[in-house]
């Protein structure tokens, strides 16, 4: 028999005959609806543990500085998780239980051994200590936290898996995009998993054994030969080298551990040993912003109070927005009373937000200053909707006695009006949550809330007003200073965006600057679509032709082929070498041609590209 009880409320009870099928995700739920009272049970007579749950597996976490007492601490645990499940005609598996001792200690491996004697009763059963390292979700941890272990046996099944992909990456295999996208997905997926925790710039050996495995992957993926300096690859297939890669992914998850989590990083922040290098990058990315935007579901019976609408980014649908508005505001005094929000960031990162309405022929603007480099314009235009709702909240009363019924908000940002839709967890969720419960307290009132999407710069006279202020909000004077406003999710992934960027122009120009010549530096990791999504074969000669290995003119005279390196086409008049045959060669002349605009230019060399993959051809 079944019976659910929610929020103290008992269901009827029901008979279950059958189970749930094996790998449904109804499992892990009713693990955890279930065992929730086994971790309060244990909680409750053990306060010195703490545990942690994931899916359907349950740890127990014990500190202290003597492992007699911490096996005294887990051997309770266990015995009152028994007395739990014993209660309830269940049996724990002692089969798959395991545990790990992590110390700080740094001695000799012999004086390690007498700690790892040390049992714990599980039952009838006494459990020693792992004397190898321990498999935790997926992560390979050992009794010092080194994850040398997990890093070796990654890069092994990383290999294995390079090597069953070797097939689809020969020459005839599929296209260089196609071969990138799974060498990605795939080899380097199980390459990195959980470096973020391993990962430390003083780590030489780790980090070059990932880019020894990193180097082959270009070479897969354009076909170039083995000749070919490596970072040359690197660079061309648009691959990010390992050193990058591993600051990137450590950054992003100090930044989501931040806002995930910031209230249980208290200690981490005021501990002054240097730790793990995960614990180093937090309280960095912790020195570098004030407050960080937390991320968290909302609370029960909260939800959206905001009626949203978005038309097509078209042209039509741009028209018909225009004339909406129009519409609305000669509907100004039939209830509906409205307001321009609108955002903007400067060039020295300056964010300021204003929402303005028109009282009879008065512009009555709301102008807020968010601080420099702390925000960014999604979240501007998040507060300039905001700033639209304080001023009806204030004017509550008023608004009754004249009848308005609707508050309507027009944006021209389409991505701030889809976050004010929901509250579920993402960027910008405390404007979110300020814009959906004033929209609530109105609600209450019989007034609703609408935001509705208005192209920008369209000549709509109140929109083109809302953006004349938040062009004046960036500035302090005449505008409302927002107290040490918190650092937000979107713009701490815009400064890791920028971070990465910046890392690999620095790695190219030092690793590579011995290697390319003034012709590839220009067009530095700008993969070129119609070779990399050409067959395999073209796509192969093409880059071994711009890699200086097919048999141009300079190159057949080189190895003693021709008596000269003039270029056939020409007259032989000039050097046949890769930048004659890109630029200035007769042979591609009407593919190369180029037009007025960047987009013209853009799809001229492309053309030039399909045309040299389709006719890749170097005898005379």
């Amino acid at each position: 028999m079944v019976e659910m009880i929610i929020e103290g409320n008992a269901m009827e009870r029901h008979p279950v005959e059958a189970g749930v099928p094996q790998g449904s995700p109804v499992s892990p739920i009713l693990f955890a609806i279930y065992t929730s009272e086994l971790i309060k049970w244990v909680e409750e007579y053990v306060s010195e543990a703490e545990v942690l749950s994931f899916v359907d597996g349950l740890s127990w976490v014990a500190t202290g500085n003597d492992v007699n007492h911490v096996v005294s601490i887990l051997g309770r645990c266990a015995a009152n998780s028994i007395e739990w499940a014993s209660t309830r005609g269940l049996q724990l598996n002692t089969a798959k239980t395991q545990t790990a001792l992590f110390t700080r200690g740094r001695g000799h491996r012999k004086h390690f051994r007498p700690k790892l004697t040390a049992k714990i009763r599980v039952g009838n059963e006494s459990i020693r200590f792992n004397a190898q390292a321990t498999r935790c979700l997926g992560v390979w941890m050992d009794a010092h936290l080194t994850f040398k272990e997990h890093h070796n046996r990654c890069m092994k099944k990383a290999r294995v898996v390079e090597a069953r992909l070797r097939s689809l990456t020969k020459t005839y295999g599929d296209v260089p995009e196609s071969v990138r996208a799974v060498q990605v997905a795939c080899v380097q997926a199980v390459a990195l998993y959980g470096s973020e925790l391993w990962w430390d710039p003083r780590e030489v050996g780790r980090r070059d054994d990932l880019q020894l495995q990193l180097n082959r992957r270009p070479r897969s993926i354009l076909g170039a030969l083995p000749t070919t300096p490596r970072r040359a690859l690197v660079r061309e297939s648009g691959l990010t080298p390992a050193p990058v890669t591993l600051d990137s992914r450590q950054q992003r998850f100090a930044a989501r551990l931040e806002n995930a989590s910031s209230s249980n990083l208290k200690e981490v922040h005021s501990n002054n040993s240097p730790g793990a290098p995960i614990c180093r990058l937090v309280r960095k990315e912790h020195a570098n912003g004030r407050t960080i935007e937390g991320m968290g579901w909302p609370a029960p019976g909260e939800g959206p109070a905001v009626k949203t609408t978005i038309l097509d980014d078209t042209a039509p649908a741009k028209r018909a927005a225009q004339r909406w508005a129009r519409e609305k505001e000669a509907k100004l005094r039939a209830g509906v009373w409205m307001w321009w929000a609108d955002g903007g960031c400067s060039d020295d990162c300056r964010v300021g937000a204003a929402a303005v309405c028109k009282h009879g022929n008065e512009w009555r603007p709301r102008r807020s200053f968010l601080g420099t480099g702390h925000m960014e314009v999604f979240d501007a235009e998040l507060w300039a909707i905001g700033l639209a709702r304080d001023v009806p909240i204030e004017m509550r009363e008023t608004l009754q006695v004249h009848g308005v019924k609707t508050v309507a908000v027009f944006s021209d940002s389409q991505v701030a009006i889809r976050r004010a839709a929901h509250l579920e967890p993402g960027p910008g969720p405390r404007l979110a949550r300020r814009i959906n419960r004033r929209a609530q307290s109105h609600l209450t009132h019989g007034i609703a809330t609408e935001i509705h999407w208005v192209p920008g710069h369209s000549g709509i006279p109140r929109n083109e007003e809302g953006d004349r202020h938040a062009n004046l909000a960036r500035n302090a004077s005449g505008s409302t200073v927002v107290d040490q406003p918190y650092t937000s999710a979107s713009n701490r992934a815009t400064r890791l965006s920028v971070g990465r960027s910046a890392a690999i122009v620095e790695w190219e120009a030092n690793k590579c600057s011995m290697q390319f010549s003034s012709r590839l530096i220009a067009k530095a990791r700008t993969k070129r679509p119609i070779p990399m999504t050409s067959v395999k074969a073209l796509a192969a000669r093409f880059h071994r032709l711009k890699f200086g290995h097919a048999p141009t003119g300079v190159y057949q005279k080189r190895f003693g082929h021709r008596d000269d390196d003039k270029c056939w086409w020409c007259g032989g008049t000039v050097a046949q070498t890769q930048g004659h045959l890109f630029r200035h060669c007769s042979r591609w002349k009407d593919q190369r041609r180029p037009s007025g605009t960047q987009r013209d230019r853009q799809q001229a060399g492309q053309r030039a590209d399909a045309g040299m993959c389709r006719s890749l051809s170097f005898s005379p």
